[in-house]
């Protein structure tokens, strides 16, 4: 019995840990250009360029996530280049204003 119970357990771990790793890319790019268009007010061809920006971003974090697992270290030192070029080509589109504003949403001040 507590054998049954605990191989469900973990069936049901397995699977939520699945979902939480398939996430829709597409979402997520749409769902952050959506903010940024918001913020800074972005007519229609800004924004798909902040889109496609996004979407190129998370695609690239969600390979080297894959290949590194659970070492989030090397993670860490790997995202640092996406980053940061996704930030230079946001800047290109929005100016250098508008990713200061960006970037500010997640500074928290004390």
């Amino acid at each position: 019995m507590k054998k049954t119970l605990l191989i469900l357990l973990i069936a049901i771990m397995i699977s939520f840990s699945t979902i939480a790793q398939s996430k829709n890319p597409e979402k997520s790019a749409k769902r952050t250009s959506d903010k940024i268009t918001a913020l800074l007010s972005l007519n229609s061809v800004d924004d798909n360029k902040v889109y496609k920006i996004q979407l190129e971003k998370i695609i690239r974090l969600n390979e080297i996530k894959e290949k590194h697992g659970n070492d989030n270290d090397a993670f860490k030192l790997a995202k640092k280049p996406i980053n940061s070029d996704a930030n230079k080509k946001l800047q290109g589109v929005i100016g250098k204003d508008g990713l200061k504003k960006w970037n500010n949403l997640f500074i928290i001040k004390i």
